[in-house]
């Protein structure tokens, strides 16, 4: 594979996902596109073609702060004691039919709550998991679930993140830190340098694919341009035929499970959170970075989707 034969892609997501869906299920909308956030969302795709996940939490908790744009029914006695699971099937045909652009995936149970070592219980992370992705799979279809989502604040002890990937809508892969934080998962650090030099890597021992974070939107002092710059970067080194499979830092290669023979399709992931969505700024910042990926001729995508 040759880089002139590998087209660099770019994801954005949304962390702390809840306000809006609260809102497009409470507010009385006729379509969920008629919310502010769903709107300008399919703006920016309708206009560059991007490709969005939203990362939910199962229940709103009193600490967030407010969900982008106004909410129609975030306080209104219709939307009190609202909850992910409550979001029925009213608006799944639509969901189903902007799947290929806009999906849904597990972020945490409240903004609260951790998924580290000795923080939360593998049962209980499961259960945390499995309540977001069977209410996802009922007002969006399983088609809009996104299996390689971020976990909050990047925790997820090694037995947690095990117990979230067993089951039908189990994790698939995981978005990684998009700085030197202490703690990412039960990631060592060889393999974090690793998926942040290459991008993607797979963890035979988990069987998830691991993704980097490259563009946090409310970090101001991080020029957008620099993840063009990783983008074209790694599309060089894919096409140069780089290994994507780890091996041995977490634990020995399952027999049964064979790396990957061809290296997944290079791309930068952008991120915010929902509550900083209606900034201005932020707002700026992903409209520059989408018209100079789309003017380079580039293309949007999901990670999984790019996992050969």
């Amino acid at each position: 594979m040759s880089p002139a034969d590998v087209t660099p892609y770019l994801h954005f997501s949304v962390d702390d996902v809840f306000g809006c869906l609260r809102d497009a299920f409470t507010g009385g909308y006729a379509s969920p596109f008629a919310q502010l956030t769903f709107a300008y969302l399919r703006d920016l795709h309708e206009r560059y073609g991007l490709c969005v996940s939203l990362y939910c939490f199962a229940e709103d908790a009193a600490r967030r702060g407010p969900a982008g744009g106004s909410e129609r029914g975030s306080s209104g006695s219709s939307a009190a004691g609202w909850r992910l699971a409550h979001a029925d099937e009213r608006f799944a045909t639509e969901f189903a039919a902007a799947a290929p652009w806009l999906r849904f995936g597990f972020h945490a149970l409240n903004a609260g709550m951790r998924y580290s070592a000795g923080a939360t219980s593998a049962e209980a992370a499961r259960a945390h998991h499995d309540e977001v992705t069977d209410a996802i799979t009922r007002f969006a279809t399983p088609a809009a679930l996104d299996r390689a989502p971020r976990l909050h604040y990047y925790t997820g002890s090694l037995e947690a993140v095990r117990a979230m990937a067993d089951g039908p809508n189990g994790l698939l892969g995981l978005l990684t830190a998009d700085d030197d934080r202490a703690e990412v998962y039960y990631l060592g650090d060889e393999t974090r340098r690793r998926v942040r030099a290459e991008g993607s890597l797979h963890d035979p021992t988990t069987r998830l694919e691991l993704f980097s974070t490259d563009l946090r939107l409310e970090r101001f002092e991080q020029d957008v341009g620099e993840v063009i710059a990783v983008a074209g970067q790694r599309a060089a080194l894919v096409g140069q035929g780089s290994p994507r499979t780890l091996a041995g830092t977490v634990g020995a290669v399952p027999a049964a499970h064979p790396a990957p023979r061809v290296p997944a399709l290079p791309g930068a992931r952008a991120f915010t959170h929902e509550q900083y969505l209606s900034d201005e700024r932020v707002r700026d910042r992903l409209e520059h970075l989408v018209r100079a990926w789309k003017a380079l001729g580039w293309r949007s995508g999901f990670p999984l989707d790019q996992v050969q």
